[in-house]
């Protein structure tokens, strides 16, 4: 049976209480904690900014964190995902940051309902305690105080895209060891997904990958010392001379028809993780080679993960360019634009679900499959319809028999890009 591949990675120790900023001992092409203002020559300044900020925040992170086993740190939003505290708080501090450096900002959440000018300081209907107030305070003057080191419009030719909290359900449940801090930074002129750091907050100590490949920036500091997804034993099909074992990332939860056969095509054991981010930290820590799935997430999770996968020598792009026999063997990437239309629509492609379209779709009378996207209008602007397809800079040799893959698991179990 394939569930009994599946495995959980193992888990990071947690920050249990907050812990004082620190420089990471990992390799690094440049290192700037100049006081003066950079002038944005390259992207990187820009990118090690966003890391001093992301350890100016993992201590605010860590408090909010706290407040999860009493649920009042968190509620559900229209769509019936989860929202913390932390998502509001974070995009916020993160946006007033770097508003007055990038061309245009795209976050997750809903950016009318959230506060940190003064106190008391809101995320939607979530009102941080007086506890924190101190805290917040001062990690908005962190971040002030970056934002004032940074020359003003020296990214205007960038786009920021953020996900606050990457694996929000994960941290409403205490995985927060699988939750991330996405930014990611795409060209304004072609939408490519052009730097980004994927930043976890509630590792100790925290783990990181920063990277544009275009300026040769890439630098991480991960935990290599986690378990590695376990096998499946090798398929009679799997062709002579191909790996007979990859360790494929999943969801923690259920797993499409189209995966499950995916991971028997490929010979895989499966590794069991929340959050895109996480997933992508993960490739880069050699505790799986793959992550491909047919289920949807969105431009805020995907830009930061695309251009540090990229830096560090892997890819990540749209499964729709591989699941065809007809398909072109190249990798074709989502565009992350500011639009209220969304630019990657392919007609007939994507399921309609709550999580992707603009009005919740009707269950089907017979129980039968939901209906596929016909018009543009129909989706959210952000949504990636076209399914995800990354690996690890390891596997990119193996293009041919991953691609060889996923047409056989296609044409056993149609992907659904819901």
């Amino acid at each position: 049976m394939l569930l009994a591949s599946l495995v959980s990675t193992t888990t990071f120790a947690l920050r249990s209480r907050p812990v004082a900023t620190a420089a990471f001992s990992s390799a690094s092409r440049f290192h700037c904690r100049s006081r003066a203002p950079v002038a944005m020559s390259t992207t990187g300044e820009l990118l090690e900014t966003c890391n001093e900020a992301c350890d100016a925040l993992s201590e605010m992170v860590v408090a909010i964190y706290a407040l999860v086993s009493d649920e009042s740190g968190t509620t559900t939003k229209q769509d019936k995902s989860v929202f913390t505290l932390a998502d509001g708080l974070v995009q916020a501090l993160l946006k007033r940051m770097l508003a007055p450096h990038v061309g245009a900002i795209v976050g997750e959440e809903d950016e009318s309902e959230l506060n940190v000018d003064a106190p008391p300081f809101r995320a939607g209907e979530l009102v941080a305690p007086e506890d924190l107030t101190r805290l917040v305070e001062g990690t908005r003057d962190k971040l002030d105080a970056l934002s004032r080191r940074l020359e003003p419009g020296g990214a205007s030719h960038l786009v920021a895209f953020i996900d606050p909290i990457d694996g929000t359900r994960e941290f409403a449940t205490k995985k927060g060891e699988q939750c991330t801090i996405c930014i990611g930074f795409a060209r304004g002129d072609t939408g490519e997904a052009h730097a980004g750091l994927v930043y976890r907050p509630l590792t100790a100590p925290p783990t990181f990958a920063l990277g544009c490949a275009a300026e040769g920036v890439a630098r991480s500091s991960l935990d290599h010392n986690l378990g590695g997804a376990t096998t499946a034993p090798p398929r009679t099909h799997t062709p002579p001379g191909a790996a007979s074992a990859r360790g494929l990332m999943c969801s923690n939860g259920s797993l499409s028809p189209f995966t499950q056969a995916l991971a028997i095509e490929l010979g895989s054991g499966l590794v069991r993780a929340g959050g895109a981010g996480n997933k992508v930290l993960l490739l880069l820590e050699g505790k799986g080679q793959s992550y491909i799935q047919d289920r949807g997430v969105s431009r805020w999770d995907t830009c930061a993960a695309q251009a540090v996968l990229e830096a560090h020598g892997g890819c990540l792009a749209k499964l729709a360019a591989f699941a065809t026999v007809e398909a072109e063997s190249s990798l074709v990437t989502y565009r992350y634009v500011p639009s209220e239309t969304n630019a990657d629509f392919e007609p007939g492609l994507a399921s309609l679900t709550a999580y992707n379209a603009k009005e919740p779709p009707k269950a089907a009378a017979d129980g039968g499959a939901p209906p596929r996207a016909t018009a543009v209008e129909q989706l959210k602007p952000y949504a990636n319809t076209c399914g995800l397809f990354a690996l690890a800079p390891s596997e990119m040799s193996g293009l041919a028999e991953y691609r060889r893959a996923i047409v056989a698991a296609t044409a056993q179990h149609p992907p659904a890009y819901d």
